[in-house]
């Protein structure tokens, strides 16, 4: 007796779902009612602008300034006197030390990077255990990283104004 398969009839699918699963094959369950299509602009805007704000704010604009910064001419007092285009970046790359400097940040970047990926997987591994004083060390490795962060606030704010902040 051959065996056979039994049809079910399929559930109200979307008017997209034809175009995408085949008949019988069971497509990946989205959740209910949300669909990219019913999304206006502007919500997607609303929802998106602090990021893009924060984004333009912290990164562009800073980095638009450094390269507007790194084609002026400067006075020894710290006065722009004028752009001179790519002249700098023709003076620095022709410097003696140049390829050395370059060689060294690759080198120092690419350790760095390497011995904190190890450091930090098995630091990660140690404190996923249990053990006893765990807690403290991870106070221990979380201090340092945000009081870092509290220190460098503090300095861009108080290089950044005249009067004492502290």
């Amino acid at each position: 007796m051959a065996a056979q398969l039994e049809m079910r009839p399929a559930a109200k699918a979307s008017p997209g779902a034809a175009r995408t699963a085949a008949p019988g094959v069971a497509r990946s369950p989205r959740r209910a009612g949300f669909r990219r299509d019913n999304v206006p602009l502007r919500t997607a805007l609303l929802w998106l602008g602090p990021a893009i704000a924060l984004i333009t704010g912290v990164v562009i604009y800073p980095a638009v300034e450094l390269v507007k910064a790194s084609t002026g001419d400067y006075s020894l007092t710290g006065l722009r006197r004028g752009s001179v285009g790519a002249a700098n970046f023709t003076q620095v790359s022709h410097h003696p030390a140049f390829a050395t400097v370059i060689a060294n940040t690759a080198i120092w970047v690419f350790a760095v990077v390497a011995v904190t990926i190890v450091i930090s997987l098995g630091l990660a591994q140690f404190l996923s255990k249990e053990f006893f004083g765990r807690k403290a060390v991870r106070w221990a490795v979380i201090v340092p990283w945000a009081t870092s962060l509290i220190v460098t606030a503090r300095l861009s704010l108080w290089s950044s104004t005249t009067t004492t902040v502290f």
